[in-house]
């Protein structure tokens, strides 16, 4: 019998990471494993992370700007 063998290939990162181990899986295991991934969770957290502190400094901004305009 064959082995399996899955690596994690993350948007914007070179190196795969090795993940479930040599088990066969079934495709709603491996989306589940691919979607509870801790190194998945860090990756969208840091893209979420960035957009949300994009739009605090354009809220924040607009915010500056608004006052400066009505005094």
């Amino acid at each position: 019998m064959g082995r399996a063998q899955h690596f994690l290939h993350l948007k914007r990162i070179r190196q795969a990471t090795k993940i479930f181990g040599n088990k066969l899986l079934s495709a709603k295991e491996y989306l589940n494993g691919y979607l509870q991934s801790p190194k998945k969770f860090r990756q969208d957290y840091s893209s979420l992370l960035v957009l949300v502190s994009d739009h605090v400094e354009r809220l924040i901004l607009k915010f500056m700007l608004n006052i400066t305009f009505c005094e």
